[in-house]
């Protein structure tokens, strides 16, 4: 990690994340010109910090972002948002009917589901079955969890590259 000589509001020094140089730059620039990501509303260093404590080891890129773009829904529909532990996602509605014994036989998934992994967070989603993840390891990956049979899949390096490969890749195609 790299250290700003700015101070972050709290009387802290503000980390940032060195994973991909000039992502966060090229964000910013998308944010200001109303593109893709103008959507984001930055969220307050505050409440950073709040989840930097809540959430222990999440990753910094993902911070920087949600301070520096923010959450909510892309132009493209890539939802960004506070995160939350993926276990909570075994009382969603849909984790149970995909994966209640009836549904899991007919997409030929014989074994109960796995756990959820702990120590996992949701922070994102497309609007179908998965949910972008991360751990509380202090990694940048980002790991898609399949809601049908709770696997865990890994999809990007860190959460700059993430973005870039599901906001701005698939604007390209």
């Amino acid at each position: 990690m790299r250290i700003s000589a700015s101070l972050n509001g709290l009387g802290k020094e503000r980390r940032l994340s060195n994973v991909r140089p000039g992502l966060l730059d090229k964000f910013q620039k998308d944010h200001a010109s109303f593109g893709l990501l103008s959507t984001l509303k930055p969220v307050d260093r505050r409440q950073v910090e709040s989840v930097r404590i809540k959430f222990a080891g999440i990753s910094q890129s993902y911070l920087d972002f949600i301070e520096t773009i923010g959450t909510g829904e892309t132009k493209d529909g890539l939802f960004i948002y506070p995160p939350y532990f993926a276990d909570e996602l075994a009382s969603h509605a849909s984790f149970r009917l995909y994966n209640a014994p009836p549904s899991r036989r007919l997409f030929g998934l014989l074994a109960p589901p796995p756990a959820i992994p702990p120590k996992l967070v949701c922070v994102a989603d497309s609007g179908a079955s998965w949910r972008y993840c991360l751990y509380l390891d202090g990694s940048d990956k980002v790991v898609c969890l399949d809601m049908v049979g709770a696997d865990v899949m890994p999809e990007s390096d860190d959460f700059l590259s993430f973005v870039e490969q599901n906001v701005f890749s698939s604007a390209e195609r």
